[in-house]
């Protein structure tokens, strides 16, 4: 994990305008439009399952600036994000990793309930992370 990065577990008081609000503007880019409320729901039902790990990147040293957030039920990722700006520097293999191991077992291989084009060049890259369609449904249900 990098030193001037802190993670923190995820807050609804303090982080849900900037999770959710990432969230959404990440599905508009996957042309999932249509369905950015019913994966909002699944998401907000994951936030509260027993087996829900999150993690929020700040900087160390600092309570209102974030770098990114993931969420994983069980051992499987439902999702992760890294802000942009920090996406286009060194910092972002760092603060990527550091949130799915935060939130993942580190034995290898990331199942990862949600894909995208970050997914898709992190595996391109080498990094362990595969789609999970088993999983994908599982966490799509949690919106019934």
């Amino acid at each position: 994990m990098c030193s001037h990065v802190d993670m923190v577990p995820y807050s609804d008081d303090v982080h849900h305008a900037f999770v959710f609000s990432t969230f959404a503007d990440s599905l508009r880019k996957l042309c999932m439009s249509g369905e950015i409320r019913s994966l909002e729901l699944s998401l907000r039902r994951a936030l509260i399952d027993p087996s829900c790990k999150t993690a929020v990147a700040i900087p160390h040293d600092s309570w209102d600036e974030f770098l990114g957030w993931s969420v994983s039920l069980g051992d499987v990722l439902v999702y992760a994000y890294v802000r942009f700006p920090y996406r286009m520097s060194k910092i972002v293999s760092h603060v990527g990793d550091s949130l799915i191991r935060h939130v993942c077992s580190d034995d290898g291989s990331v199942r990862a309930a949600l894909w995208t084009l970050d997914a898709s060049r992190m595996a391109g890259h080498g990094y362990p992370i595969r789609y999970d369609l088993d999983e994908h449904n599982r966490f799509r249900q949690l919106a019934r």
